[in-house]
């Protein structure tokens, strides 16, 4: 089967004749699944964007939420929301679903996932993301952190909830999530990031919770496909588990690669 792989589109920043001009492009690759691993477009512009993807492409779509699309909003709400454009609309947003078989050999699973801070210094790190002004949850320094790693349990406690199934049911699980879950696969400028950007940038705890379940299963293969810091990077963490990150340019949304699987 083929799974064609988008990520950090940022719909918002194009027309729609250029984001049907992408799905257009993905069309043409003559997919039997689509994914999206995050940052489609805003809370504001996300459900006009779910709608132009399922009205435009021709295959099933699957995907997940990034920081960005809580911009404007708080993850809660923009979350239930989704989910329920999802269920109206046949697509799979992965963050409220299980496991989705895409052929006999192979599944995919998924969650927005969080940057979590407990990779690199936290403490000491310069950086203020614009998610810090424009995603409501966020907005307090005093609990900023609390919240980021409470989104990230979260997605590591849903992975570790849907793997063990997939994985008894599947040679090959194909792992969607937005934020990298581990250092190696987190990209800036040519090299992993340093400590002042991996704690905004990375999710340890998903990435421990998906090493548990690689190692639980040596003979079954994962393929985590992420985004998030627009860098490209490819890692193999174990023999069994493959980390692909996508690269993404602002206003140049681009299919980021072709899966044929089994």
């Amino acid at each position: 089967m083929r799974l064609v792989w988008i990520t950090d589109p940022h719909l918002d920043f194009v027309t729609d004749d250029q984001a049907r001009a992408l799905c257009a492009r993905t069309n043409s690759l003559s997919p039997d699944a689509v994914v999206v691993t995050g940052d489609l477009a805003t809370a504001t512009t996300i459900g006009p964007a779910l709608g132009l993807l399922r009205d435009s492409l021709e295959a099933p779509l699957y995907f997940v939420l990034g920081n960005h699309d809580f911009y404007g909003g708080s993850v809660a709400r923009v979350r239930e929301a989704v989910r329920q454009h999802a269920a109206a609309s046949d697509l799979v947003y992965l963050s409220a679903a299980g496991v989705c078989g895409l052929s006999a050999q192979t599944c995919l699973v998924g969650h927005d996932g969080w940057a979590d801070g407990r990779f690199g210094d936290w403490r000491r790190s310069t950086l203020v993301l614009n998610d810090y002004y424009l995603i409501h949850d966020l907005r307090d320094r005093r609990t900023r952190l609390e919240t980021m790693q409470r989104l990230a349990d979260e997605a590591a406690a849903h992975f570790r909830a849907v793997l063990p199934a997939a994985l008894a049911a599947y040679a090959h699980v194909v792992v969607a999530t937005h934020v990298p879950p581990f250092r190696e696969a987190c990209w800036h400028a040519g090299a992993v990031a340093d400590d002042n950007g991996l704690p905004h940038f990375s999710s340890r705890v998903v990435g421990e919770a998906l090493t548990a379940a690689a190692g639980a299963f040596p003979h079954r293969r994962l393929t985590v496909l992420c985004g998030h810091t627009h860098s490209a990077a490819e890692v193999a963490v174990l023999p069994n588990l493959l980390v692909l990150a996508g690269a993404a340019t602002y206003r140049a949304p681009a299919v980021q690669r072709i899966l044929d699987l089994p």
